[in-house]
Order: C-alpha cells, then structure tokens, then sequence
C-alpha cells in the first residue's frame, strides 16, 4: 500500500504547479502588452491615451495625446518616445512624481480632476490643468509591467470656471459697494438730520429763552457801560446763530429776524399773548408780525393754520 505523501511533498508539489501555470502565464502577458501597444484602436478614442513602461518611459500614444505633446511640451510626440515623462515634461516632477509613485507601489488606478502641471517652456514655466486617470498594467505574478495614461485637456474649463469666480467676486464687490454707498448715504441723512433739528433746538432755545431777556434789559435802565455790553452780547449771539437764521431766511422768504424768532415760537405752539410776554411787547405788535409772516408764506388768503404751515416747512427742511 503507498504511503501518503508528507505535508512538506505537498507543498513541493504545489509549488511545482504554480511555477509552471505561471510559465504558461508570461507569454500570454507579453502577447497582452504587445497588442495593447500595437493596437490603433487608441486614435480612435475622445481622450488622450499613452502606455509607458515601469520607469514612466513613453512607449506608445494616441493621436490626441500627440497633439498635447505638441502643444504643452518643448517636444514634438515622435521625439517624446523613448523619454522619460519627465524628462519631455521638463519641470513637471514637482507636480507628477509623487503621483505615479503612488500609483506605482499601491497598484491601484488613481484618478485626478482639475490636476494642476507645470512645464518648464524656455525657462518660463506654461500652466494647463487636466483630468487624469493612471492606472498600473500587471503580469500573472503581480508584477506592475507599465502605465496606461487617460488624460483630457481641462485647462479651457477651468479658466471659464475662473472667469466665472471672478465675476461673480466682481458682482458681490458691486453689490457690497452699493449696499456701503446706501448706507453711508443713510448715515449722512441722519446726521443731516439732526444737525438741523440741534440747529433748531439752538434757535429755539435762544428765541425763548434769551433774546426775551435781552430785550427787557435793553428797556430797563442801563448805563452807557452796561448798554455797550448788551450791545457786544447781541453782537456775538447773532455771529453764533448767523448760519442758521440765514438758512430759515432762506427757508422763510426772507423774513426778518425778528419775525423769524416769532415764527419759531409760533411753530412751537406757543399763542401770541405767550410771545408778548416773552418778547416784552404788547399782543397787538404779535399780531401784526404774525400777518406779515403769512403775507411772505403766501397764505394771508387762506384758510390755513400758521403754526401747522411753519411745522411743515420745518419738516421739509
């Protein structure tokens, strides 16, 4: 009876076995790569296609790919076979090296989209952007044997992409612009605004508040020295307030700056008898000032209110 073979003859045998399905293998590989660079089917496809073999050394190309070389290499595509990616691409180790290493050593196909290459052209470097497909070509035992390169000329996209950023960045630059002119045109409003309304304040405090008492000093009994004072305080007050009561004569046809400090009183709702009082005069000079003032506003014919016509002007201003 015949003894079964050791698990050592086993594994000898198996050995055997691979050894000679890897020998019927090799040639089969080599007719493989020897078809795929001899095939033409390659022109016939959309895309650039090249083969290289283990040290990234160009051994075939598609007619597309030919005009790439052309066009982005200082090489003609025929002068670029039998050189080394690189070495027709001058500059572009920067750029690809790491990425066919890796491709390389994982035997793994890697994809890259809007990949960036540089090309050194007359010592100026010439920037294009590709979508690129690599992926290692392998024999029976593992072995990577070559490359076969898929790559598409992106450069045109990405510079319409570009153009597009950039005007999109200019239209968000226009729109921040004119939203900053309308808020800065809302702030010179407001200051606008409350520059009149403390312009105002200003000549209504004096009117009530000032002038009145001024005028009552001016009919008490003053001597030369205490007049020339009341005389320069008038003086220096009217220097203050001249742009502002320029601006309401302008604003109020011309009145008199007398009847300018009654109009203001009269906007501030206050009745003539309150003038007279405040002014140190009888009602009956109020009254006739406040016919003048609406013979100038053109409404001594109309049934209007003063005090609300001089609020409205006052709005308007």
């Amino acid at each position: 009876m015949k003894s079964l073979p050791t698990f050592e003859e086993l594994n000898q045998r198996i050995k055997q076995f691979e050894n000679r399905a890897l020998q019927e293998r090799q040639p089969e590989d080599a007719l493989v790569w020897e078809q795929l660079l001899q095939n033409r089917i390659l022109d016939r496809l959309p895309a650039g296609f090249a083969l290289y073999d283990d040290q990234f050394v160009l051994l075939k190309y598609n007619r597309i790919y030919g005009d790439y070389v052309r066009m982005y290499t200082p090489y003609d595509a025929e002068q670029a076979l039998g050189m080394s990616h690189f070495d027709y691409k001058p500059g572009a180790r920067p750029y690809m090296e790491a990425w066919f290493r890796h491709v390389k050593h994982s035997r793994t196909v890697n994809t890259q989209y809007d990949f960036k290459l540089g090309v050194r052209i007359n010592g100026k470097y010439r920037f294009s952007y590709w979508d690129s497909h690599l992926a290692p070509v392998m024999d029976s035992s593992g072995a990577v044997r070559g490359f076969v390169m898929c790559c598409i000329d992106a450069t045109e996209r990405h510079l319409a992409k570009k153009a597009l950023e950039s005007r999109d960045e200019v239209v968000s630059y226009v729109r921040n612009y004119e939203d900053l002119k309308s808020s800065l045109r809302f702030l010179m409003e407001i200051r606008t605004e409350d520059k009149r309304k403390m312009e105002q304040n200003i000549l209504n405090n004096l009117n009530q508040l000032v002038m009145p008492c001024l005028e009552q000093l001016r009919r008490s009994q003053l001597n030369a020295y205490q007049m020339k004072l009341l005389c320069r305080i008038e003086s220096n007050l009217n220097t203050i307030v001249s742009p502002f009561s320029n601006k309401l004569s302008s604003k109020y046809y011309g009145l008199s700056p007398t009847e300018i400090r009654i109009a203001g009183l009269i906007r501030d709702g206050n009745t003539s008898k309150e003038i007279a009082d405040l002014l140190g005069v009888t009602k009956d000079c109020i009254d006739f000032h406040r016919n003048n003032i609406r013979k100038k506003l053109g409404i001594s014919k109309k049934k209007a209110n003063l005090e609300t016509h001089l609020m409205l002007l006052s709005q308007k201003e």
